[in-house]
């Protein structure tokens, strides 16, 4: 008897703690993941957000002298032509297949 007493007071004092907490919806941490898209669009948190600066490890920037790639007019035509290339591919493959497919059924379920 004395047991389930003991058992309700506690059960009714850890309902009690966890009624007491109210999220206030602040982070503590930093919880952006590098390379993954924003929650919300840029132009409905106020413009576009500043580029920062890469840190090592003390906190300093490191700058890694990095320029754009300049590419020719060539280089150019032969990126726009490998990736018509690769697109052509996966689409004469995918009606290939389609085709295949469509053909299946027809003759072996359909008849």
């Amino acid at each position: 008897m004395q047991n389930k007493k003991t058992e309700l007071n506690e059960s009714k004092k850890t309902a009690q703690k966890k009624a007491d907490f109210i999220d206030d919806g602040r982070v503590i941490a930093d919880m952006s993941v590098g390379g993954m898209p924003r929650s919300l669009p840029e132009t409905l948190i106020g413009g576009k957000r500043p580029k920062l600066a890469k840190l090592d490890h003390l906190g300093r920037p490191i700058d890694d002298g990095s320029e754009p790639v300049k590419l020719t007019k060539e280089e150019k035509k032969a990126i726009r032509r490998g990736v018509m290339k690769a697109y052509l591919l996966v689409g004469i493959g995918s009606a290939v297949l389609f085709t295949i497919l469509f053909v299946l059924l027809y003759f072996f379920w359909l008849r």
